[in-house]
This record gives structure tokens, sequence and C-alpha cells, in this order.
């Protein structure tokens, strides 16, 4: 675990590398989190008796006593898919909140982990990294290599050279409030969707006016062209049911670029129906 001057041996060591925190919310959650002033954790969430879209993971996350935690990551888990990899959208919301690495001064301990939280037997105290220098080695480049390639977490086969079993680094938070303070979202990131009347990104930046929250709101730019179109197709066949990657991939409906995406992502068809539950609902 990660506590007092540890924290702030970790807040340095991420601002050097221009690295950020990131976390993924749904529409009505995002509105949730306006409402509360902060990205909270589930407990507060419930506690308050706001929306929060419910994870597959909630009842692990009570058993394995993290339902309190404010959760976030050292990677944006939905520039994979916009670049043109084999990768879904982000599963845990199409607006991701980037925030400054000062939010962990909110924080009584940071635990940074390897796996899930919501994964078996989960023990967060003796999962976590310990010390800065063992944050630092789960970063591909050096320091010196210049952002945005300083930010650049490890893939999992490079992880597993330090840690064999390591999965995606997660990183919980004790805060006192169960909250983390909206004023340190330095970002507001959010999927190209478009709907009939207007592209979520007003919707969002609407919503954010009414709150007069801080931050930049940006929509998403695909690095690869062609997906930008998949999210909203993506989201009009979700919308009727969730269907398996093969039926999608078979569709005629459908167009050439979505068929062939569900092809090359054959093997995460769990995943996808992870992605394509949380957004549905």
């Amino acid at each position: 675990m990660i506590r007092g001057q540890a924290i702030r041996e970790l807040v340095g060591l991420l601002e050097r590398r221009g690295a950020a925190l990131w976390h993924a919310c749904q529409y009505r959650d995002y509105q949730s989190y306006l409402e509360l002033g902060g990205i909270p954790s589930r407990a507060i969430l419930e506690r308050s008796g706001k929306y929060f879209t419910s994870f597959e993971t909630d009842l692990t996350d009570h058993t394995n006593g993290v339902w309190d935690k404010v959760f976030v990551n050292l990677s944006d888990f939905g520039r994979s898919f916009a670049a043109g990899g084999k990768a879904v959208p982000n599963p845990y919301g199409s607006i991701v909140l980037r925030i400054s690495p000062q939010s962990l001064h909110e924080a009584a301990d940071v635990a940074i982990c390897l796996r899930s939280a919501g994964g078996r037997r989960f023990n967060r105290e003796s999962e976590s990294l310990k010390t800065a220098s063992d944050v630092d080695c789960l970063f591909e480049n050096e320091v010196d290599a210049g952002f945005p390639q300083s930010s650049y977490i490890k893939y999992k086969s490079r992880l597993r050279e330090k840690w064999p079993s390591a999965e995606e680094p997660e990183v919980s938070c004790t805060v006192s409030s169960g909250i983390l303070s909206m004023r340190h979202v330095e970002m507001v990131l959010v999927d190209p969707y478009v709907f009939p009347q207007k592209r979520l990104l007003q919707h969002v930046s609407e919503l954010t006016s009414r709150f007069k929250a801080s931050g930049t709101i940006r929509e998403r730019l695909c690095k690869e062209p062609s997906r930008a179109s998949l999210y909203f197709e993506l989201a009009s066949v979700i919308v009727d049911g969730i269907p398996c990657l093969q039926d999608l991939a078979k569709n005629a409906a459908l167009s050439a670029v979505l068929k062939n995406w569900c092809e090359s992502i054959s093997n995460l068809d769990w995943q996808f129906k992870r992605f394509a539950r949380y957004l549905r609902e």
C-alpha cells in the first residue's frame, strides 16, 4: 500500500512523466458525479441514492472490501479501439475523465494492483505495489523519452517479465469523503457518438455547463478514421439486445467495417458483452 510520504513521491513521479489518472463512466453516471461534486466510490453512490451503472463485479467488490474505494486507472482504455487496435471501446463508459495526479493528495492510501479488485480472493493490502519506484517499473519508457511516450504503461506481456501473473494495473484510493473532487478533472473526453438530434459531446457539454464544472471537454479523435462510425452503429445494434460477436459478423445489414472488426476480436466476446451490457444500461 502507498501512504504518507510515498503518496507525495508517487504524485511527483506521475507529474514528471506527464502521466494522468483516468476514470470512465456512462452519461447518467457522469450526471451523478456532477451532482456529488467529484468521482465517488460505489458506496457513496449507493448511499446517496444517485444513479450508477451496475457492474458484474459489484457483489465481489463488497466481498473483497473495496466497495468504499474510489477507482482510477493509469491508462485511457478507450485509446486502443480509436487507434484501430484489436479492442472494444472502453467498457466502463463513453465519457473518460482525465484527472490530475494532485488528486491523490486527497487519499489516505493508494493501492496500485496488477489485477482487478473484482478478482477472486483479491487482497488490496498485500497485492498493492509499495513504492513509487515499483510504480515506475509499470511504464514502457524512461522519463527522458518525453511526453507522451513517458506516460505509456507497458502491455501485459511486458509487465509479466517482472510480475508473471500481471493483468492491467488498477488504482484504488481510500478517501475520507469517498469522493475525489471534480476540481482535479483536467479534461472530459467524449466518444464520438452521433445521435439524430445532436452529438454525445453536446449533451455532455450542456450537462457540464449546468453544474459549472471545470475542465476542457473534447471529443475523442480516431487515429483510425473508420472507427468513428462504429460507435453509433454499435449503439444502434445494442439497443435492441446484446448479440454475440459471431452473430454480428454474419449480419448482412451491418457495415463491412463493423463485421471486419467483429472478426478481428472474435476472442474477446466476453469483453464485448460487458461493453455492450454497460452501454445498453
